[in-house]
């Protein structure tokens, strides 16, 4: 029987600076089914010694620091932009929250660190993420995580990988690494129609190549 969700906040992380996360690495849910993989406990056992093993809170810290420290990555872009083109709009002609920052094209704001809802023992692993700045609430993103979920993800420390949170591990390398990912992908902007400065985030697969130090890259 699946276990109750769970409300998961990431209390530990510090809210993101839009300027720290150009420092950083980076709807409705998407469902691929894992291919089973050829790699047995050993590889297994490598990777989780190559990355540590990892705690639920601090997988929750580094999932919900992730998604803000993107979102205030793209923040920064969508701004630099505008000045590039010497055009910055005014506030949206559609607005439903009260909260100013999200609707001052001019400024940058602060993306706090998303809180976290975890669906335990999905059969249809994804996420659901939208966030509006006018809300004046902090990001909140909703996963749906197979019943392994603690086991193949967190205890080996693959809750982020290059930025992008996991929610299942498809497929593996030879080494017992994540070959193949369902990862959270999430954008932001402002939109001068409709809310101002918003994001979302959808579970899109994504393949995962490892350098020589160990180090995991997503691809894109």
């Amino acid at each position: 029987m699946a276990a109750p969700s769970e409300l998961l906040v990431a209390r530990r992380a510090r809210s993101v600076s839009p300027w720290d996360a150009m420092s950083c690495h980076q709807g409705h849910a998407s469902t691929v089914p894992p291919r089973q993989s050829s790699a047995g406990s050993h590889g297994d056992l490598t990777a989780a010694r190559r990355l540590g093993s990892m705690r639920m809170d601090e997988a929750r810290a580094a999932i919900g620091t992730a998604i803000a420290a993107t979102i205030a990555r793209d923040f920064v872009r969508a701004h630099r932009e505008q000045q590039r083109i010497g055009y910055v709009p005014g506030p949206p002609t559609i607005r439903a929250g009260n909260h100013t920052a999200g609707h001052d094209a001019s400024r940058v704001p602060t993306v706090p660190p998303a809180q976290l809802r975890i669906d335990r023992d999905s059969d249809s692993p994804g996420a659901i993420f939208t966030w509006k700045v006018e809300s004046g609430e902090p990001p909140h993103a909703i996963l749906r995580v197979p019943h392994h979920w603690l086991r193949d993800v967190v205890r080996p420390g693959h809750a982020v990988l290059d930025g992008h949170p996991v929610v299942q591990i498809l497929d593996r390398d030879p080494d017992g690494r994540p070959a193949q990912i369902l990862a959270v992908v999430v954008g932001g902007g402002f939109d001068p129609q409709i809310h101002g400065w918003r994001a979302h985030g959808d579970a899109v697969p994504r393949s995962v190549t490892w350098a020589p130090d160990g180090t995991p890259h997503v691809g894109s």
